[in-house]
């Protein structure tokens, strides 16, 4: 019998995440009712945005990138959410800051998921060194190379969303100020992301340059999270007639 590991792990994932974020909502001061939808509703606008990217880059452009779709899609599901958080009248930055543990946490059991699978393989890597898929499914689903040592970037990943996840746990004890928890998600995950890109061997994700397109996506988080946060820091004069 054959199972779908990442699809187990991605399903995993999110019924975790949704657990643990509804077990954290009173301390936010969220109801638990809006905690699952804001769950339910991140998922379905992703999973909808990302098709229809999909569809629409495809009968426009005839060009397809798993990459971009995710992106797009979860740029629709932040766009659901937030409404979703005025039509219920709870603070965006404190549901944010209830996700963003169990963000971590999903992002831990997605990428396991991925390194059982073999997706998102990495490079080669010198001798002594690496992992080895064997499985022909693999090679076939994800055009995994077989019987080479590879990086394990999947495991990297696992190894930046429990470090991170950590950090929060510390963060979080010292009641920082609303929004702050879920930034610190974004920025680190980003950050990290970013340079083990480059150790990433699935040519699919697509290049423009000399980046992939994760690591545009990444920087284009940086610059916006730190313009957001440099723009908020500004004093703010006020001028006497």
């Amino acid at each position: 019998m054959i199972f779908p590991t990442f699809g187990i792990a991605l399903a995993i994932g999110f019924i975790a995440a949704a657990f643990f974020a509804i077990a954290r909502a009173r301390r936010y001061g969220i109801a638990r009712a809006t905690t699952l939808g804001a769950a339910l509703v991140g998922l379905a606008s992703a999973e909808v945005g990302a098709r229809l990217a999909g569809f629409l880059l495809f009968i426009s452009f005839r060009w397809s990138n798993p990459n971009v779709e995710l992106s797009l899609g979860l740029a629709l599901a932040a766009l659901a959410v937030s409404t979703w958080a005025r039509m219920r009248r709870a603070s965006l930055a404190a549901l944010a800051d209830c996700f963003a543990q169990p963000l971590a946490l999903a992002l831990i059991l997605v990428r396991f998921g991925c390194f059982l699978a073999g997706c998102d393989f990495g490079r080669p890597a010198g001798a002594g060194w690496g992992v080895l898929f064997t499985n022909l499914l693999a090679l076939a689903w994800y055009r995994t190379p077989l019987g080479t040592r590879l990086h394990p970037t999947q495991l990297y990943e696992c190894c930046l969303a429990a470090l991170i996840l950590l950090f929060l746990t510390q963060i979080e004890r010292r009641k920082p100020a609303a929004g702050v928890p879920f930034l610190v998600l974004v920025v680190s995950y980003a950050f990290g992301r970013f340079f083990i890109e480059f150790l990433r061997g699935d040519a699919d994700r697509g290049f423009l340059g000399p980046l992939s397109i994760p690591q545009w996506f990444c920087t284009l988080i940086l610059v916006v999270v730190v313009t957001l946060l440099t723009l908020h820091s500004r004093p703010h004069t006020i001028q006497s007639r």
